[in-house]
């Protein structure tokens, strides 16, 4: 249990169209945060609401009554999951509590799960003790419950009860991209894939006192099932490729054994032998038998591939890092090899990895960059889809921000196996 009260807590409550409900519950939230910790805040996001909803929080903000309100408005209507990524991006704070804003779930049962909030717990789910909605939708409700948990494996007995309590480190490693209902769903799956500690709480659930539900209709059941198959062959189809076996099996099959990537790194990066090389992002280990033992490290950030390369190649030193905050000391490298690593990560953290670089690479020392960049083909689309790769970039947009960093030698694009398409830049320390 959470006893002590300097624990800070973002509340947040999604908003469409709840004008009826929404005003009481951010002051019944108020309250209640006022209750367990002396650091909070309560925070609405509005998904482009039309009865009058964005005009009574604007109000309220206006009003400045409640200083730790916070409002954040979606100009049309995103989705439910859009709602949900913005209001984990927003919070600020050490856990996140969200339930919805039209007042079926009662906020001052909040401190139920506050108390379960063990320090070996990461998640407190609720679960719906007894559902009071139309009998139709109850139904339907224990349906859809029993075919997700199966479909996808869930071990929580409500993953459609959405009055949550989660720490905020959790999403550093999650990341959401459902925009629909879908993504309780994918909420669930990745935090448990991901390998954070659950345990549940039974909470109340009442009768829709305002508005209408803006799920049951053929037109969103229709979407919401298209969704769900895409969602599964994402969460589990293409999860269980991941593994480091299936993987790197399947990568070699389609990219020819990576005989280019390794004939590239042969010609223009192991020009001189020698010297502390930096393997970023060694993923199996398939590079490391192009280097000696002696001065190799190997660094990647999930700890299977890790646990792979070692047992693949015990000569090698491997071990977990982030590329974002490198654990290795200034002016440590004479070599850093780059395979397929900035393409998974957003603009500002590739800036901070390659900031990284410049801090551990030596002032005459040589950085190889090697990524995926932007094609049309289908077996492009194929391979990304099972690398994960949220963020491929252009030749050139690869040569411009690499160029702020660094001072291009050389730089080609290539293709590989059956098509995929890379870039490759070698380079150096611009002092």
């Amino acid at each position: 249990m959470i006893s002590a009260r300097q624990h800070s807590v973002s509340i947040f409550f999604p908003c469409y169209n709840d004008k009826g409900t929404i005003g009481s519950l951010v002051l019944e939230a108020t309250r209640v945060a006022k209750t367990l910790t002396d650091d909070f805040e309560v925070i609405v996001i509005d998904d482009g609401s039309q009865d009058g909803s964005r005009e009574l929080l604007m109000d309220m903000k206006l009003k400045n009554e409640i200083s730790q309100f916070k409002l954040v408005m979606h100009e049309k209507n995103r989705g439910y999951g859009a709602v949900l990524q913005t209001g984990f991006k927003t919070a600020s704070k050490e856990l996140v509590f969200y339930t919805d804003g039209d007042g079926q779930y009662d906020v001052r049962e909040l401190p139920r799960l506050w108390k379960k909030m063990t320090p070996d717990m990461d998640v407190v789910n609720g679960y719906k003790i007894k559902r009071h909605d139309p009998f139709h939708r109850i139904i339907i409700g224990y349906i859809y419950q029993y075919a997700m948990k199966f479909a996808f494996g869930l071990s929580i007995k409500d993953v459609d009860c959405d009055f949550r309590l989660i720490r905020r480190k959790v999403f550093d490693t999650v990341e959401l991209t459902s925009t629909t209902g879908t993504v309780t769903i994918e909420l669930v799956k990745r935090v448990q894939q991901a390998g954070f500690r659950f345990t549940e709480v039974g909470v109340s659930h009442h009768f829709r006192t305002y508005g209408t539900s803006q799920f049951f209709s053929f037109k969103r059941v229709f979407k919401t099932l298209w969704k769900l198959i895409f969602l599964w062959t994402d969460l589990i189809l293409l999860h269980a490729l991941e593994k480091p076996a299936v993987s790197i099996f399947l990568r070699k099959i389609l990219e020819g054994n990576f005989i280019q990537q390794k004939k590239i790194i042969r010609e223009r990066f192991l020009t001189s032998a020698g010297g502390k090389v930096l393997d970023l992002g060694s993923g199996t280990g398939e590079f490391s038998p192009l280097f000696s033992n002696e001065g190799y490290s190997g660094i990647d950030i999930d700890p299977a591939n890790i646990a792979f390369a070692k047992t693949h190649y015990p000569g090698k030193e491997f071990r977990q890092g982030d590329a974002r905050e490198l654990p290795s000391a200034d002016d440590a490298f004479d070599k850093i090899l780059v395979v397929g690593v900035l393409h998974h990560l957003s603009d500002d953290d590739c800036r901070k990895a390659l900031s990284e670089m410049t801090r551990v690479l030596r002032k005459h020392g040589t950085l190889l960059v090697i990524e995926d960049t932007k094609y049309r083909s289908i077996v492009s689309k194929v391979l990304r889809a099972i690398d994960r790769g949220n963020h491929v970039r252009g030749f050139e947009e690869w040569e411009d921000m690499l160029g702020a960093y660094f001072t291009i030698r050389d730089s080609c694009m290539f293709r590989t196996g059956i098509g995929c398409p890379y870039s490759a830049f070698v380079l150096t320390r611009k002092d």
